[in-house]
């Protein structure tokens, strides 16, 4: 651990989530609250992008369902998103999630393998150029060397094979023309505590701005392509579609503040009280659509030279 980086400690916080022992610098919860948040969150992400995959690659998928390709999703989750690409690639070969912790349903189809890795630690030697498509996505609290990421995720694929990865920035913003401050203060305030804890804590808070770049120097990478869009907190828009996303990504909006409660008050930055009455208040903004929120996301993808 670097002189900039503080552990997490529960001292002063009310523990009522479940955490993973296995790695120090995974700050969020592994309990039946944090599946549903993820599981949500994959929904408004699938929902904004349009579909699992970007665009060029999706076109590539659908041209014959996938086949032939082995697919890994690095920090797997709930293992969703590989549930919902075999179900719409069915003559993918092999698929493969990993994480530290796995939090997938007990039932899924056998194509499926669901492997406890941490991704810090040397993968399988026989991943070496195996797969055709790699996946990690909102690895932000859990990666401190997104360079060191990009350049170990890029030894599994084969030649001609994509990595993408998807990250969110780590504030909302309004979408009203004027600061989140002046027209949502708590949600503000209350990005600006999250930032500092994350920073404290040696996460790069800033990664989904700079992933370009460093697949730029990793120099294992062309045709390197990024795009954003933006997710409501919550159902407070006029256009339909991104009314539904508001809609289902509400709940995980009200769930941000306890997920990352434990990493605020270990650095000291907020006593239990203090933070309760600010999770109200914020959960208030978000409920009632104040500043118009957004939480941007980046998704950036690349092929294996």
């Amino acid at each position: 651990m670097s002189r900039n980086e503080t552990p997490i400690s529960a001292e002063g916080c009310d523990e009522k989530r479940r955490y993973n022992t296995t790695q120090e610098h995974y700050v969020l919860p592994v309990d039946q609250q944090e599946i549903n948040r993820l599981n949500t969150q994959h929904r408004a992400v699938t929902l904004i992008f349009e579909g699992l995959l970007p665009n060029a690659i999706r076109s590539i998928y659908k041209a014959d369902q996938g086949k032939g390709k082995r697919v890994l999703d690095v920090g797997c989750g709930t293992g969703q998103w590989l549930i919902d690409l075999v179900e719409e690639y069915p003559d993918v070969e092999e698929v493969i999630g990993i994480d530290i912790t796995l939090m997938h349903p007990p039932s899924y189809h056998k194509k499926i393998q669901f492997l406890t890795h941490n991704v810090l630690e040397a993968f399988p030697e026989e991943w070496i150029g195996r797969f055709d498509l790699v996946q990690s996505r909102f690895l932000i609290t859990g990666i401190k060397d997104f360079p060191l990421l990009l350049e170990k995720l890029s030894t599994l694929l084969n030649p001609g094979g994509h990595l993408v990865v998807v990250e969110p920035e780590t504030k909302c913003r309004s979408t009203t023309g004027r600061e989140l401050k002046e027209v949502a203060p708590t949600m503000a305030s209350f990005g600006e505590l999250s930032y500092e804890a994350m920073q404290r804590f040696g996460i790069e808070v800033d990664a989904s701005q700079n992933i370009p770049g460093y697949f730029e120097n990793c120099g294992n990478f062309e045709d390197i392509q990024k795009e954003s869009r933006e997710i409501p907190m919550s159902d407070w828009s006029d256009d339909p579609k991104l009314k539904e996303i508001g809609f289902i990504q509400l709940s995980n909006s009200l769930a941000l503040p306890d997920t990352i409660k434990r990493l605020i008050i270990s650095l000291g930055l907020i006593d239990e009280t203090g933070f309760e009455i600010a999770k109200e208040e914020f959960q208030d903004e978000v409920r009632h659509g104040k500043g118009k929120a957004v939480l941007p996301i980046w998704s950036i993808w690349a092929r294996k030279k």
